[in-house]
């Protein structure tokens, strides 16, 4: 069996055996081989082997050895190796596609594959792959997947590794990300904005916005880079952003030709409130007949459900807005889309909302909520809505 049970070194008379003292004398004593070395005994962890042995050094005939168990006479028992592996790109992370090289050396004794799953992965430490390997060995895993960096674990089952055991392991894969491409700015000189939510102050990602003047009536798209949008060229009139978003309340802000010079040296940021800010009774919206200012009863029976909450929650503000379509010239438009907003107002201050609670704002043509270019754009735009301001 070799070293330890059998050896050619002689031993002294204080020697109680190798490996456990190194002899400094070996002149008294015969080779170890002429010793009977029996009565092998595994203990059932197979941590240690017991035997006996007349050998010189020993206190009687025959005296009980022990050493530890060479690992390649070792029992090697069913090892289960299982886990997770997951998307590291995600914010919440889920099950990946992946492949699994279990080594023991060079080549792979075994390869294996994850499942992508999703769900709630925190309950019952969930598992995308499962495997039976065995102990008495030291184990390289590779985990790999198309476009995530590749990673290693090791798992050395050598020694007191024992039956019935297992190892669970979750292992997240980061993304191989393409290389960014350089950030762009908008050009100098340019006036700059970003839309916002009014609560959070976070940027509205889906946020577009619209320019309107006298001489640009249908309104042009605001370009943007990234978050901030940007007009190249400063305007030589006064002029309107209309800014919308998604699940957000449409914003008409004004600018003076005053203002473009102070515009140019920052980044204005533009506010827009989420409808779940508001009062269901602030999303009602007034139409109008061609060119008419007077309300119907139909209206009147809206107004009232407006009346009925702004008496409720007396500290609020309302705007009210009114707007046209784009036939005629700004200037009839603003005062007929200020008549309009005035008519709503004469409706709810009847009602008793006082009228230092009321603002008006005449928004003529600048917020379009359709196109003008149809008979039925056009009645869309004739209205009137409201906002809170407070």
């Amino acid at each position: 069996m070799g070293l330890p049970f059998n050896t050619s070194r002689k031993m002294n008379a204080s020697s109680t055996g190798y490996p456990f003292d190194t002899p400094n004398d070996y002149a008294t004593y015969s080779l170890w081989e002429e010793s009977d070395n029996e009565g092998f005994s595994q203990t059932h962890d197979d941590l240690w082997m017991y035997f006996s042995s007349n050998r010189p050094g020993g206190l009687g005939q025959f005296d009980i050895y022990r050493t530890q168990t060479p690992e390649d006479l070792r029992r090697t028992y069913d090892f289960v190796f299982r886990g997770l592996v997951l998307d590291g790109s995600e914010d919440k992370m889920i099950g990946l596609d992946s492949t699994i090289k279990i080594m023991d050396g060079e080549k792979p004794v075994q390869i294996i594959t994850s499942s992508r799953i999703g769900g709630d992965l925190t309950q019952n430490p969930p598992e995308n792959f499962k495997t039976v390997i065995k102990t008495g060995k030291f184990y390289r895993v590779e985990v790999s997947s198309p476009g995530f960096f590749p990673t290693e674990i090791t798992m050395d089952l050598r020694g007191n590794a024992g039956q019935d055991k297992e190892q669970y392991s979750q292992i997240v894969l980061l993304p191989i990300k393409p290389a960014k491409p350089p950030r762009q700015t908008p050009p100098d000189g340019s006036i700059r904005f970003v839309v916002k939510d009014k609560k959070t102050d976070q940027i509205i990602e889906n946020a577009k916005l619209i320019y309107f003047d006298d001489r640009n009536r249908r309104g042009s798209e605001v370009k943007r880079i990234e978050e901030t949008f940007f007009l190249e060229k400063p305007p030589e009139l006064d002029f309107e952003i209309f800014t919308q978003a998604e699940n957000y309340k449409t914003e008409t802000f004004l600018f003076k030709k005053s203002q473009v010079n102070e515009l140019k040296e920052k980044v204005t940021v533009l506010y827009l409130r989420n409808l779940t800010d508001f009062n269901d009774s602030y999303n009602i919206t007034i139409y109008f007949p061609f060119n008419q200012r007077n309300l119907s009863a139909e209206d009147k029976a809206q107004l009232d459900k407006l009346a009925k909450h702004l008496l409720s929650a007396p500290t609020e503000i309302l705007e009210i807005g009114g707007h046209t379509d784009n036939v005629g010239s700004k200037d009839y438009n603003i005062k007929l889309s200020e008549d309009r907003a005035r008519a709503v107002q004469s409706y709810l201050v009847e009602k008793g909302i006082p009228t230092n609670r009321i603002k008006i704002q005449a928004y003529y043509y600048s917020q379009p909520i359709e196109s003008n270019d149809t008979d039925e754009g056009r009645a869309k735009n004739r209205r009137v809505n409201f906002k809170r301001i407070d």
